[in-house]
C-alpha cells in the first residue's frame, strides 16, 4: 500500500489527533471529523498528554481532500465537573433522526493512571453536529472503558465486534468498548426494544477474534 503524499489532517493546537470518526452532515456537502485531541506537545513526563483531552473537530467540503480545524466540542462535561477533563475516542453515528455521540469521559487531567479514578462511557445527541445534549451513561458493567463502537443489529443475531464475539437482544442497539490498560475484553450494552425491556450484557475475555 503506498503512503499518502501528505497528512490528511494535523491538529493545529497540540498536533496529536487520534481516534478519528467521520460522518456526513446531512443536507450539506460537509464531512465532519471528530477526534481525540491528544496534547502531544506536552513535555511533563506524565500521561497528561493523553488525559485532559478534548474532542476536536475538522470539516471537509471537498469529499475529504482537505480538512479545516473547527475547534472542539463544547458541553461534554457535567456541571459538577466544569474544569479540564478527559474525553476519548468519539463514535458519531446518525440513527433514528439524530446524530449520536458515544465517548469515554474521565475526571480531570491526571499525570498518572492511578490518579484518574472516575471514568465512564457517555452518550450525547445532536441535530446539527454542533450542539450536543447529554442523554445517559452507558452501562457496560465497568466504568474503566474506552473506544466505543455503535451498530444496529438484526433480530436475535449473534454479532461479531472488533475484539471478540457477543450476543445482543432482538433489534437492540449496541455500543461496544475496550479498556485502556490491563487485560483487554469487549462488552456490549444493548438498548432493548419496547417489547423486550430486559437488555442483556455479555462480556467475553481473552484474545479478540475478527470476522
Amino acid at each position: 500500500m503506498p503512503c499518502a503524499s501528505s497528512s490528511l489532517f494535523r491538529c493545529p493546537v497540540f498536533d496529536g489527533a487520534a481516534d478519528p470518526t467521520v460522518i456526513h452532515r446531512r443536507g450539506t456537502a460537509e464531512w465532519w471529523m471528530f477526534y481525540t485531541a491528544r496534547r502531544a506537545t506536552l513535555t511533563t513526563g506524565g500521561v497528561d498528554w493523553i488525559t485532559g483531552t478534548r474532542i476536536g473537530i475538522a470539516v471537509s467540503t471537498d469529499a475529504g481532500a482537505s480538512w479545516q480545524y473547527r475547534g472542539v466540542v463544547e458541553g461534554l462535561d457535567p456541571e459538577v465537573a466544569p474544569s479540564l477533563n478527559t474525553h476519548w475516542a468519539p463514535e458519531v453515528v446518525w440513527h433514528d433522526g439524530s446524530y449520536h455521540m458515544f465517548l469515554t469521559w474521565g475526571a480531570g487531567a491526571p499525570g498518572t493512571w492511578a490518579e484518574q479514578t472516575e471514568r465512564r462511557l457517555v452518550h450525547f445527541t445532536s441535530t446539527d453536529l454542533e450542539h450536543w445534549e447529554f442523554e445517559a451513561r452507558v452501562d457496560v458493567g465497568s466504568e474503566n472503558v474506552i473506544d466505543a463502537a455503535f451498530a444496529v443489529v438484526a433480530d436475535g443475531r449473534p454479532d461479531c465486534g472488533s475484539r471478540t464475539r457477543w450476543t445482543v437482544p432482538p433489534r437492540g442497539r449496541r455500543s461496544g468498548k475496550n479498556r485502556p490498560s490491563g487485560k483487554k475484553r469487549a462488552a456490549a450494552a444493548a438498548a432493548p426494544p419496547s417489547d423486550a425491556p430486559d437488555a442483556r450484557l455479555r462480556v467475553a475475555t481473552g484474545m479478540p477474534r475478527g470476522r
